[in-house]
């Protein structure tokens, strides 16, 4: 760059018109600073100022647009301008979403066992301000479990995902789902083994198939993970099973249907089975999501 005596009258800048050009100033190190002029409150120029960057803040201040609206930007603009967390995967459709916001009104319950409880949590949560805490009894059966059911119109490829936290040791948790169409009944399930530390698939009676060979009870405090299964009914198979970062193609795996004649409808089978006395282990659960037209 040439060097120049005096840098305030390097450069011009050319407006609208080739005729009475203007003189810009600069500062010794070659910034240029630039001057808004305009009407103002005062009838007088205001000083424009610039933060350690370089960079000006502009605020808008006028209450009306032009057609004399009020103007603002409430908490859904809000949100669709600067985004939100996103927390769920987003595929398929949502037939079904339980964050027990509400409580456990939707549920049916059922446990056994010395110390056994279900109840609503405002501790532990993955999103919004509650989760659904189920404590197995540590004797008889040892188990504590909800149930949902709703009608289901359609038998797309379906998903159910949950997410849990366990700040114990546990036997095993459960999420069973089973399918009713006009014809044909399907069952599914997905295991979470933390005895033999699995993470496994139902594919018929007593018989569980090993997915992913890890702990999946953790016991880490507040912190929740995460499981999506998805199946085709029409198939037969399974497609995917997620837990946390991880996804497994699980297609060749089949579940068991049989035929019978019913109603349309989706029952969800969520089981935390506990240890033995002197253990008394507790699960949280959060985010339920069942969808369907999941993608193929």
């Amino acid at each position: 760059m040439p060097e120049f005596a005096d840098w305030t009258r390097a450069y011009v800048m050319v407006g609208d018109s080739p005729v009475g050009l203007r003189e810009v100033l600069l500062a010794a190190d070659g910034s240029m600073y630039a001057l808004l002029q305009g009407e103002t409150a005062l009838g007088a120029l205001q000083t424009v100022r610039l933060d350690s960057e370089g960079r000006m803040s502009a605020f808008v201040i006028d209450s009306t647009d032009a057609w004399g609206k009020m103007l603002s930007i409430g908490n859904a603009e809000l949100a669709a301008r600067l985004g939100s967390p996103v927390i769920y995967e987003q595929l398929g459709r949502v037939q079904f979403i339980e964050t027990f916001e509400q409580g456990l009104g939707l549920w049916t319950q059922a446990s056994d066992g010395a110390g056994k409880a279900i109840a609503i949590d405002p501790v532990y949560k993955r999103s919004g301000g509650y989760s659904a805490k189920l404590t197995a009894g540590n004797t008889l059966q040892k188990y504590a479990q909800l149930t949902y059911c709703q009608g289901m119109s359609t038998v797309s490829p379906i998903g159910i995902a949950f997410a849990y936290s366990t700040p114990t040791d546990f036997d095993n948790i459960t999420m069973m789902v089973d399918l009713w169409d006009a014809t044909k009944h399907y069952m599914v399930g997905v295991q979470l083994d933390g005895v033999n530390d699995k993470v496994n698939v139902w594919v018929s009676g007593d018989d569980w198939e090993e997915v992913y060979s890890v702990n999946p009870s953790g016991a880490l405090g507040r912190i929740f993970f995460y499981v999506k299964l998805t199946f085709d009914p029409v198939e037969g198979v399974y497609k995917d099973l997620k837990f946390n970062q991880y996804t497994e193609n699980i297609g060749t795996l089949t579940f068991p249907t049989e035929e019978i004649v019913a109603l349309p409808i989706v029952q969800l089978v969520l089981r935390l089975t506990g240890r033995d006395a002197p253990e008394q282990d507790i699960a949280y659960f959060d985010d339920i999501i069942l969808t369907v037209a999941e993608p193929e």
